[in-house]
C-alpha cells in the first residue's frame, strides 16, 4: 500500500499528496536494487520500516496544527 490508503492524516499540513510522492520514490528506488525475486520481500519490508516512521513523524506534526 502507498500514500493516504498506508498512512492518512489530518489535511493541515497538505501532506497527503506528497507522502504519495515519496512512497513512490521510494519504493521504486528498493525495487531497483532489488536484483532477484527473492530480495522483494526484504525491499517491502525495508519500505515499510521507512515509510511507516515518515507517515507517523507527519501525522504528529499534523495533531499540532489543531
Amino acid at each position: 500500500m502507498a500514500g493516504d490508503a498506508c498512512h492518512p492524516m489530518l489535511p493541515y499540513l497538505a501532506q497527503g499528496a506528497n507522502s504519495s510522492l515519496e512512497d513512490g520514490a521510494v519504493l521504486g528506488f528498493l525495487l531497483g536494487k532489488a536484483s532477484s525475486k527473492t530480495q522483494v520481500k526484504g525491499a517491502l519490508e525495508i519500505y515499510e520500516t521507512l515509510r511507516k516512521a515518515r507517515g507517523e513523524e507527519i501525522g504528529k506534526e499534523t495533531f499540532k496544527q489543531v
